[in-house]
């Protein structure tokens, strides 16, 4: 049996030796004890032969209740182009974890699974419910593996810490989450506030979260201002990568927050500082409430260095996405590193309720033929270094819960021969419908989703119409969402054309691209590492392209 990928983000048991290694996260339910818990676990897939495969989730557990190894043989797998479709819908018996233990090891258990691999970029995703007994006392667990969100993003685990052995004050961040306490650097001059800013703890575990029946939560982050020995104020910054304060000038680019995939220090719970991604989000979605502090006597506006001041008591949300490659913000130079950007600088009170924000990513900065490997999200509580509250016993104080990466997987544009059609929107359904079509090919046909990175593809098909009593041409559009999450289907009308061509089916191609041919002009729907092809991408243009 032949290992094809594992996914691992915590290692949680012991794994083979040549395993590969990817980030992902288990949202898991149980609503009969009110659990609703996002953790890290490990997740690998192996090929069986006669094209099946072997799902196994290794130490299973949640809130310190180990359930045991999921491990289901003889998984359905449907590939195409694109995915690796996986399905199974049977009984399996949960086997204990690797210290023996497991409260329900032993027990034979339903099982309903569904998962999609992406082949080129290794996203997987997939749900899983599992079943343990029968009728009322049965105990029903829902899984939601994915490795396209930031972990520990709904804000529920924290960790306590002291910078140093010598620190009085001890630190609280969420994991994977860093601030001054954890990420601060040793660089800079000595003439820099890193050893001060150990000494105030910005970043807390919150319960004042707000009252939503539809999406519970217990605890939130919230990140606090500091005043530092009277002589500057220090934004309170929680940032998936590492803080560094080279400087006392607060302005300064040495005081910024940063990923580097090279750097191979960890945080206290032994994690990187930076996050890996290699997804392409839509937008970032959050939850923010915002305090600002002091008076208004007492709040520092420095006109001087911003202009009018209009944006100077707001706090900020920024994600940038990478291809991995050294990325600080505030930037020092323009980075090519950058594919996308979502930014927030005007995050205001909103009179002290909580508030919910979509930020959408930018990525018209994205060099032709990046890829993003890592993703860094600063939160502060201003959008300029060096402002805020003076007043140390009321500072700023942003409290951020339930962030999360938007994927979209809708229907944006349909051309046909050049035309944009009318998309019309009748209750859940969207119609759009295409009169005198003449004669045509499937190659008249764009496409456009909504979503970035979403996988577009599309079919004529000859379909009998009863109410007529004839037959009638539609193109059946499929679209899958980046992180494979999410799947829409759409039917276009086609009256009065007449179908020519060979190929009536386009390639299930990533958003952006028409067509992949080989050197000997036939049309292709992957390409082959060490091959060279041409693409024809939506925006008209043709390149020449050599596969790794």
């Amino acid at each position: 049996m032949k290992k094809l990928f594992t996914l691992v983000a915590f290692v949680l048991s012991a794994m083979s030796m040549n395993a590969e290694s990817y980030n992902g996260t288990l949202h898991i339910q149980v609503p009969t004890m009110s659990i609703d818990v996002n953790q890290v676990s490990n997740l690998e897939a192996y090929e069986e032969d006669g094209g099946t495969y072997e799902l196994k989730l290794t130490d299973f557990n949640f809130q310190g209740l180990k359930v045991g190894t999921i491990d289901v043989k003889g998984v359905k797998a449907d590939t195409n182009s694109i995915f690796t479709r996986l399905s199974y819908k049977g009984t399996t018996e949960i086997q204990p974890t690797s210290d023996g233990a497991g409260m329900l090891k032993g027990q034979t258990v339903q099982l309903d699974l569904t998962g999609k691999f992406d082949k080129e970029t290794g996203i997987f995703a997939a749900n899983i419910a599992i079943i343990a007994g029968e009728g009322e006392e049965a105990l029903n667990i829902s899984v939601n593996f994915t490795n396209a969100q930031i972990p520990n993003s709904d804000f529920e685990d924290f960790h306590t810490f002291k910078p140093t052995a010598n620190d009085a004050v001890k630190q609280t961040e969420p994991a994977y989450w860093h601030g001054f306490g954890s990420s601060m650097t040793k660089e800079g001059s000595f003439m820099d506030f890193s050893g001060m800013l150990k000494a105030y703890n910005q970043i807390e575990i919150s319960e004042d979260v707000r009252d939503d029946e539809d999406a519970p939560t217990e605890k939130c982050v919230k990140i606090s201002s500091v005043n530092v020995a009277g002589i500057s104020i220090s934004n309170g910054t929680l940032t998936t990568g590492r803080l560094q304060a080279g400087s006392v000038t607060a302005t300064s680019t040495a005081n910024c927050a940063f990923l580097d995939l090279t750097n191979t220090d960890k945080d206290e719970l032994g994690n990187p500082f930076y996050t890996t991604l290699t997804t392409i989000p839509d937008a970032v979605n959050l939850w923010v409430k915002f305090k600002r502090g002091g008076a208004a006597s007492d709040y520092e506006i420095k006109k001087g260095f911003i202009g009018t001041g209009k944006y100077s008591t707001t706090a900020s949300v920024k994600a940038v996405i990478t291809d991995g490659t050294y990325y600080q913000d505030p930037e020092a130079e323009e980075y090519s590193s950058v594919i996308g950007i979502a930014k927030d600088a005007t995050i205001d009170t909103n009179n002290g309720e909580w508030q919910n924000l979509t930020i959408p990513f930018d990525y018209s900065k994205a060099k032709e033929d990046a890829k993003p490997k890592a993703i860094l999200v600063n939160i502060t509580t201003n959008a300029y270094p060096g402002i805020g509250s003076k007043n140390a016993s009321s500072p700023d104080e942003l409290y951020v819960d339930d962030l999360s990466l938007v994927y979209n997987a809708g229907l944006k544009s349909v051309k046909f021969k050049g035309v944009e059609q009318e998309i019309v929107k009748v209750k859940d359904q969207t119609l759009v419908t295409i009169n005198n079509a003449g004669e045509y090919s499937v190659e008249d046909f764009e496409v456009e989703s909504d979503g970035a990175g979403a996988y577009v593809s599309y079919a004529v098909e000859h379909v009998y119409d009863p109410d007529f009593e004839e037959y009638g041409d539609e193109l059946h559009i499929n679209i899958v969402s980046a992180d494979l999450q999410k799947e829409n289907n759409y039917v276009v009308t086609i009256n009065g054309g007449t179908l020519t061509g060979i190929n009536h089916t386009k390639a299930n191609l990533p958003n952006g691209i028409k067509a992949i041919y080989n050197l000997a002009g036939q049309q292709v729907s992957s390409m082959t590492s060490g091959n060279v092809y041409i693409v024809k991408t939506t925006d008209g243009k043709t390149k020449k392209v050599i596969k790794k």
